[in-house]
């Protein structure tokens, strides 16, 4: 059912339906967070959240007088999709783009809808808070690590995305988003944010590093973080390219496709071989086209004609420094079983405060001078963030996700949306086996849009399934 665009807003409080409460709910526990963080860590750059969450709020009232203003908001939805990674050190920007992305639920209900909304994946949101609120008492009960540290800025910013994919998801619904354009703003990101890297080492005047290291070292940006975030991007241009109509456009995705995967495997990431892999595995086994066939073939056969030494030389004889990676990388997972362990298997000790405490569990600070270290393991760091529970939440979150996605019936012209998340998911969730980035906000954004849209594909109803049609605009 469409909406019907002749209803005016009226905002009485008859016409605030269940629905709207949650948006009126949403509104004031994420501007109360905004101001906690501002009381609690008490320094500028959370000032300037705490007034960017309040600019927010005013700005979305603006936008519920003036409800013609859909363009000008959306318009700045996809600016934030296409900019957040590549301004990711300028912490301010950060904090305006999450409240930004946190409060468009005010406008969203602005409207009496003709029909209901049902939220999705309750059941693993329900376990992440319980995960959340479980571990934090049963630590200031029985730990004697300082509140400050139990209750840190990743767990508000953890909240903040949950909220961000609840947000795509209903402004989709309403259509003040767009899976189309949308999919366009993450491929641009992904672009704009390889031209960033040629930059970055073309300032320092390290262009001739490019090919003779991992990518990302001499500009000082971990080559698993380049990886991780272009790696959900991939899947968006190769289906997007496919499936495109117009000759230009085609050229034009498949182009940035194949710098995209040049650039992930400059990484010389371990964690992306796999979901790399199964995407060309199924391209080869699932186009029709000869041609198209043999092309992915060739280009295939080439990466790994280039890449293929460079990767099986760090597997089977890896330098010094990949030896203590690995040494490393064991002995964070072992320290994280000790601290499971000794939380019974049950509770966490907040998002993040593994890097902090696991000196006190017999890791070595030898390996760890920054105390920054994660244990490298997604699932690891859920579980020891939030606890089990979360951990049920996450991986309902992501694999549910991914299998409801397959499993939908959908129309040919939204087949390519499709796929294309459902690699997206696959490569966040095999990457997420060997690499973290739950301490990198900025770039937790990407999966958690992404996940806004399969969600948006999976609660399509058949009629509206069959109306859609990408026509590549």
């Amino acid at each position: 059912m469409s909406v019907d665009q002749s209803i005016k807003p009226q905002l009485t409080i008859q016409s605030i339906t269940v629905i709207q409460k949650y948006a009126v709910f949403i509104l004031l526990g994420g501007f109360c967070i905004f101001e906690i963080l501002c009381f609690y860590f008490g320094n500028a750059p959370f000032v300037f959240i705490a007034f960017s969450g309040f600019l927010a709020v005013l700005f979305f009232i603006i936008l519920l007088i003036r409800h013609n203003a859909q363009t000008m908001f959306s318009g700045i939805l996809y600016a934030i999709i296409l900019l957040q990674f590549v301004l990711r050190h300028n912490i301010i920007f950060l904090a305006i783009t999450t409240s930004v992305l946190f409060f468009p639920v005010i406008y969203i209900f602005s409207k009496t809808l003709p029909y209901r909304i049902n939220l999705p994946t309750k059941l693993a949101t329900l376990l992440l808070f319980i995960g959340f609120f479980s571990s934090l008492f049963y630590q200031w009960c029985n730990s004697n690590y300082p509140f400050d540290l139990l209750l840190g800025k990743y767990d508000f910013f953890f909240f903040a995305e949950i909220l961000t994919y609840y947000s795509v998801y209903l402004l989709m619904k309403v259509k003040i988003l767009t899976l189309h354009k949308t999919f366009r703003a993450l491929i641009a990101s992904g672009i704009l944010f390889a031209c960033y890297i040629v930059f970055a080492y073309w300032r320092r005047h390290e262009l001739g590093n490019i090919f003779f290291e991992r990518l990302g070292n001499s500009i000082d940006i971990n080559p698993n973080l380049i990886s991780s975030y272009l790696e959900l991007i991939l899947p968006l241009s190769v289906f997007t390219g496919i499936f495109e109509k117009n000759i230009l456009y085609k050229i034009a995705w498949i182009a940035s496709a194949c710098l995209l995967t040049f650039i992930i495997l400059l990484c010389n990431s371990r964690g992306s071989l796999l979901g790399l892999s199964l995407l060309v595995g199924y391209l080869i086994l699932s186009i029709k086209r000869t041609r198209f066939r043999m092309i992915i073939i060739g280009l295939s056969l080439l990466g790994i004609f280039i890449f293929g030494p460079i990767y099986y030389n760090r597997l089977t004889h890896p330098s010094f420094l990949d030896l203590l990676s690995n040494a490393g990388r064991l002995k964070l997972l072992k320290t994280a079983v000790i601290v499971i362990k000794e939380n019974h298997y049950v509770f966490g000790i907040g998002m993040n405060n593994f890097s902090l405490m696991k000196f006190h569990y017999g890791f070595p600070s030898s390996f760890d001078f920054s105390r920054s270290m994660s244990s490298h393991n997604q699932y690891m760091e859920i579980w020891l963030g939030w606890g089990f529970p979360a951990l049920l939440g996450w991986i309902i979150y992501f694999c549910g996700t991914g299998i409801l996605l397959i499993r939908k019936s959908i129309s040919s012209s939204l087949f390519p949306f499709k796929m294309a998340c459902f690699f997206s998911l696959v490569f966040f969730i095999t990457h997420g086996l060997v690499d973290s980035i739950i301490a990198s906000p900025e770039l937790m954004l990407y999966p958690f849009v992404i996940l806004g849209c399969c969600q948006y594909l999976i609660a399509l109803e058949p009629e509206t399934n069959n109306e859609l049609a990408y026509n590549g605009k």
